[in-house]
């Protein structure tokens, strides 16, 4: 019996990370109690003002700046000489799969290529798949990789041309109505948004668990 998937022409699952694949309260954790944490243990100050001094830096930077992303400039500005693919995996013990989430990977096909397509540094997808187990075919970093602070429709089209792809080859799914939706469906993508609290009769293109992608494939 042939691949599900190429009967149907999808090569691709394109997935996004933190909220979809990976338990949100890792980031959430590392970046708003671990680094104020190791600001006041490097600095030797109170970590109520850690807490202070790092989240109105992060406050002076915002999302659309791509060093908001990149662990390695704001341990440069903290003053703080440490290694940061170190402190992930200090943190290893927050990073966790939703359990819809691994049993959408384990099942999936061989004819489907796995692809992170995320806002987070590269460095944070890589260690997820150590930690994991996660074998992607590709990573796609838009702040790492493509030097964008967001997924706009072109990290879709550009994403698709380098996996060799057509857009329509690649079914994508995140957590977010613009980035993980919009875009992508602007870029030709066949995309569907994640909401685990419930769909609420959006319609088609949304799913409230990942396993359900499997049937979309």
């Amino acid at each position: 019996m042939g691949d599900p998937a190429a009967s149907s022409g999808i090569r691709v699952l394109s997935v996004d990370l933190d909220g979809t694949i990976i338990d949100e309260r890792f980031a959430e954790h590392f970046w708003m109690e671990f680094m104020p944490e190791l600001y006041a243990e490097r600095k030797g100050v109170p970590l109520e003002e850690a807490q202070r001094v790092v989240r109105t830096a992060y406050d002076e930077v915002g999302p659309m700046d791509l060093r908001w992303y990149m662990p390695d400039y704001w341990l440069r500005r903290f003053g703080i000489d440490a290694d940061p693919r170190a402190l992930i995996l200090e943190n290893a013990g927050w990073i966790r799969m939703y359990p819809d989430a691994e049993e959408l990977l384990r099942g999936l096909g061989d004819g489907v290529l796995l692809v992170a397509s995320t806002n987070s540094a590269r460095i944070f997808a890589e260690v997820y798949e150590e930690v994991l187990g996660i074998r992607f075919h590709a990573i796609m970093s838009c702040v790492s990789d493509f030097g964008v602070p967001r997924k706009y429709a072109d990290f879709y089209r550009e994403a698709a041309r380098r996996l060799g792809v057509a857009p329509g080859e690649i079914v994508h799914v995140g957590n977010d109505p613009v980035w993980d939706l919009e875009m992508p469906l602007s870029a030709g993508v066949d995309a569907y948004l994640l909401d685990r609290r419930g769909c609420g009769g959006r319609g088609a293109r949304c799913v409230d668990d990942l396993r359900k992608v499997a049937e979309l494939l």
